[in-house]
């Protein structure tokens, strides 16, 4: 196993849930599912139907403000070991190329993900548009 491997995965942003790190990890009490804080704070506030009619981004049970998303805490007896923690390696020991191309993998997929999210966006802009462009043109001949 590869250490790029060794972490679980948040699935909205693709990066490595790791709970020693800066970024602070929530979950989905209604579901448990686990995610960045950063991550489901913003998928909540862009979620269809707003924070109110909230779901998870995995099994869409429902979230928000009924089921808030609880903090999760992590205590460490010492350091990470070094495989495990591939940001903690010596630069001059050299890159294990497998290690890389699994890295090259995660991020390509990152890419694709974080391209269709900004086609779904731009999709839901324009159909908004149409909408606010029709309701225009209607109050204006009404009126």
């Amino acid at each position: 196993m590869t250490a790029a491997a060794a972490w679980p995965v948040c699935t909205i942003c693709y990066e490595d849930l790791r709970p020693l790190s800066d970024q602070h990890i929530c979950c989905l009490p209604s579901c448990g599912h686990v995610f960045h804080a950063l991550c489901l704070e913003q998928w909540l506030e862009y979620c269809p139907g707003g924070k109110k009619k909230g779901t998870c981004p995995i099994c869409k049970h429902p979230c928000g403000v009924a089921h808030p998303p609880t903090r999760l805490f992590f205590q460490s007896t010492g350091a990470c070991p070094t495989q495990a923690c591939p940001s903690s390696q010596n630069a001059s020991e050299g890159a294990d190329p497998e290690e890389l191309a699994a890295e090259v993998t995660r991020l390509e997929q990152k890419a694709v993900s974080l391209a269709r999210v900004i086609e779904e966006q731009r999709d839901g802009i324009k159909k908004l548009n149409a909408e606010a462009s029709a309701a225009d043109c209607f109050s204006r001949s009404v009126c």
